[in-house]
C-alpha cells in the first residue's frame, strides 16, 4: 500500500492526493513525517489497523497487535514530546510580520477584462490595509493578477503598488515570453517578486504543471491529443525548467522558495528546496476556487502541513480563495482566514502573521529523502520471491 502511494504520486502525471497519512495532520502521529516523510505515517496507520484486523479474525494471534500497539504508543508520546519542545522554542525564536492576502475572486471573473479593475481594486486595498498593520513583505496568491505582470499596465500597477506599501511583494501572476525564434508565445505560471521600491527582483516558474488542467500530457509527442480542448478547459502552459529560492530582501534577509498550486503536494519538490538550495520557508501560492465550497481545499492543506514537518519549517500559503494560512515548523496552523460570519475560507481578506524562524539543522527526513519508500519496495520484491518459490516448485 505504500509503495503504491509514492507510485501514484510520482512523475509528471503524479498526483499525491488525499494519502492516508494525510488522515494524520493533526494528530501526534504527525510528527514521524521529520524521519520517515508522509508515506511512512500512512504505513503506520496500515500497521496498527492490520494487527487489530489479524487479532480478530484470527484469535489466537496476539504478536502482531502487541506489535502496532505497541508503535503506536512509542509513536505518539514521540510527537507529544516533540511538539511541545518545537513550541517552546518558537516562542523565543526572532520573527517578522508577513501578511497574506486573499482576493476571493470567482473563477468565471478572474480572466473576463469587464472584471479587471475590480480584481486590482480589491487586492490594492486589501495590500493597503495589511500594510498599515505593519507588515515586512506581503504575499499574494498564484495567478492574483488579472493578467500577464509583463503588460506595461499590469507592471506599472504592480511596480506602484510596492512602492506604496514600501515592502516587498511575493505574489502569482501569468508570465508571457516570445519564443527565441519568433513562431510564438510561451506562457508560464509564475510566482514573481517585487521589491519595496517596484523592481522585479526574481520569478520562478513554475516546474510540475497540472496534468490535463494546465497541460495534456503526451502533447509533444502526439500533437493531435491537442484536440482535447476543443470540449475540455485545458491550459496550454509551459513547464519551468529550475527550482528556485528567493532571497527576500528584509532585515535579516530569508531564503524563500515558492511553492505553485498542488507542488506542495509532491514531498521531493520541497525537499530539495530545502537541503540543496537552503530554503528557509516555503511559501504555496495557489488558486482553490476551482473546488468551490468542498473538503478539497482543506485536503490541500493537509498536504501543506506534512511539508513543514518533513523538513521543519514554516509553510506559508495563500490562495485565492481556499485556505490561507500559516503552518510552523511543528505542523501546527496557526493562523488561517475565515469569513467572521460563515467560518467558511472563501473570504476576501488578508492574515498578518508573526513569523519565528528556528535554526534547526536539517531533519532526517531532508538529509535522506524517501528511504522508508525505497524500504518497502525491497520488502515487497523479496516477498514475491518468496511467495512464487513454493509454486513454482
Amino acid at each position: 500500500w505504500t509503495f503504491l502511494e509514492f507510485v501514484r504520486g510520482f512523475g509528471g502525471t503524479g498526483f499525491g492526493w488525499n494519502l492516508l497519512g494525510h488522515t494524520q495532520w493533526r494528530s501526534p502521529l504527525l510528527q514521524l513525517a521529520e524521519w520517515v516523510g508522509v508515506f511512512g505515517v500512512s504505513w503506520l496507520v496500515i500497521f496498527v489497523n492490520a494487527g487489530f484486523w489479524k487479532r480478530f479474525s484470527h484469535p489466537k494471534s496476539r504478536a502482531t497487535l502487541l506489535l502496532a500497539v505497541g508503535c503506536l504508543l512509542v509513536a505518539t508520546a514521540y510527537g507529544e514530546h516533540r511538539k511541545a519542545d518545537l513550541e517552546t522554542q518558537l516562542k523565543q525564536a526572532p520573527t517578522h510580520r508577513v501578511g497574506l492576502v486573499q482576493g476571493n475572486i470567482p473563477q468565471a471573473e478572474k480572466w473576463n477584462v469587464g472584471f479587471s479593475e475590480k480584481i486590482q481594486s480589491r487586492y490594492t486595498e486589501l495590500t493597503l490595509r495589511a500594510a498599515q498593520r505593519g507588515v515586512d513583505w506581503i504575499i499574494w496568491p498564484e495567478t492574483a493578477t488579472p493578467g500577464s505582470a509583463v503588460d506595461v499596465v499590469m507592471r506599472g500597477w504592480l511596480e506602484g503598488l510596492a512602492r506604496q506599501v514600501k515592502v516587498p511583494m511575493f505574489l502569482g501572476t501569468p508570465w508571457i515570453e516570445r519564443n527565441k525564434d519568433g513562431s510564438g508565445y510561451q506562457v508560464f505560471n509564475t510566482a514573481l517578486l517585487i521589491s519595496k521600491r517596484g523592481a522585479f527582483l526574481d520569478k520562478y516558474d513554475k516546474t510540475h504543471l497540472v496534468p490535463f488542467g494546465e497541460m495534456i500530457p503526451g502533447e509533444r509527442f502526439f500533437p493531435i491529443l491537442s484536440r482535447m480542448r476543443e470540449w475540455a478547459p485545458i491550459g496550454e502552459f509551459t513547464p519551468g525548467k529550475e527550482s528556485k529560492v528567493f532571497e527576500v530582501p528584509i532585515d535579516p534577509a530569508i531564503k524563500v522558495s515558492p511553492l505553485i498550486c498542488f507542488e506542495d503536494l509532491f514531498p521531493a519538490l520541497s525537499r530539495e528546496r530545502v537541503f540543496l538550495k537552503g530554503a528557509q520557508v516555503l511559501v504555496t501560492i495557489t488558486n482553490d476556487a476551482w473546488f468551490g465550497a468542498t473538503a478539497a481545499p482543506i485536503q490541500h492543506t493537509q498536504a501543506s502541513v506534512f511539508r513543514a514537518v518533513e523538513n521543519r519549517v514554516w509553510m506559508l500559503r495563500a490562495a485565492n480563495t481556499g485556505l490561507t494560512c500559516a503552518i510552523n515548523p511543528a505542523g501546527r496552523v496557526v493562523r488561517q482566514l475565515l469569513d467572521p460570519v460563515t467560518k467558511r475560507p472563501q473570504t476576501a481578506g488578508f492574515e498578518v502573521i508573526s513569523v519565528g524562524l528556528l535554526d534547526l539543522p536539517p531533519t532526517f527526513y531532508t538529509c535522506v529523502g524517501d528511504w522508508f519508500v525505497s524500504l518497502c519496495g525491497l520488502l515487497l520484491f523479496l516477498g514475491r520471491i518468496w511467495f512464487w518459490r513454493p509454486l513454482r516448485r
